[in-house]
């Protein structure tokens, strides 16, 4: 397998550039095992997907702690806290992306409900729901997603003539196993997860345009009444409000990684009233835009 991802010191905070290993590479993959999956809380600017591969160990959210096993998986996003607190012979895999932007070249895949619920809806309630939505591996489902793994660590050390063509070509491959098993696994059971994962997509995909909950509703089927109480039930927001966070969040984003003028970005992330922007985001994040891309 590949190098292993090995912190040396507490990190709070990780950054593409600071652990990639081939340069230009918007996919990478580490092989974590025994004590060096233990790490002090921490987050990062990519997106990870941890598959447990072997032992058991605790993973730690910044409010909550769950055991893990083999045959887990599930997504650990941007910005998001967590560690490992203890382990028991646990080897992790974990596919890094760099950004959104990497999955986005399968985007016809992402808006499958069952992906949909595996990137956006189960993570957001993962506190709520005490883990217990994700997704485990079985036995038989396993030797697929290792061998697709460790055909992308060839890739990685090798670096061949047209790799990173081969990279997307495996990646794209995980996803369809990913979607299969997620139908699989959770069925007829998770449909009204599953639709409500498919407006969650919906909202990150339109988040500069005018959204309503009649909106949302229509697209998931149900009377708008209904929608709200299932979404804010669910998710423990009401739909518009959640809109509100999810854009707050990219503009703050933007904020820090752009130089572009807060008033473009306020127009970029569905605000057409800058002053209302600036008030919303310094009640959420007690900082004004220009105070947070100071502090960048």
């Amino acid at each position: 397998m590949s190098a292993i991802l090995t912190p040396s010191s507490p990190v709070a905070h990780f950054y593409w550039a600071e652990l990639s290993p081939v340069p230009g590479c918007p996919i990478m993959l580490f092989n974590v095992s025994g004590e060096a999956t233990l790490a002090e809380m921490h987050t990062h600017t990519y997106l990870e997907i941890a598959l447990v591969v072997s032992g058991k160990g605790t993973y730690r959210t910044s409010v909550e702690e769950f055991p893990v096993m083999r045959g887990d998986l599930f997504l650990l996003g941007p910005q998001d806290c967590h560690s490992y607190s203890h382990q028991e012979d646990m080897v992790v895999y974990n596919l890094l992306l760099q950004d959104q932007s990497v999955l986005q070249r399968h985007l016809t895949l992402l808006q499958e409900p069952s992906l949909s619920y595996f990137f956006d809806l189960e993570p957001r309630l993962r506190n709520r729901d005490r883990f217990k939505r994700h997704l485990r591996l079985t036995e038989e489902q396993m030797p697929a997603f290792t061998a697709v793994l460790d055909l992308m660590a060839c890739e990685l050390h090798e670096q061949d003539t047209r790799f990173q063509e081969m990279l997307n070509l495996l990646l794209e491959q995980f996803l369809i196993l990913l979607c299969r098993t997620c139908n699989l696994t959770f069925g007829a059971s998770e449909n009204q997860l599953f639709i409500l994962a498919k407006s969650l997509r919906f909202i990150e995909d339109n988040l500069a345009n005018p959204i309503t909950c009649e909106q949302l509703a229509r697209q998931a089927g149900m009377n708008t009444k209904t929608f709200y109480r299932y979404f804010k039930n669910t998710t423990g927001t009401a739909p518009i409000d959640y809109v509100i966070q999810l854009r707050l969040a990219r503009a703050r984003e933007l904020l820090r990684s752009t130089d572009l003028p807060i008033k473009r970005i306020a127009a970029q992330c569905g605000f057409s009233d800058c002053s209302y922007f600036s008030q919303r985001f310094r009640r959420l994040y007690r900082l004004s835009p220009s105070q947070c891309r100071q502090a960048k």
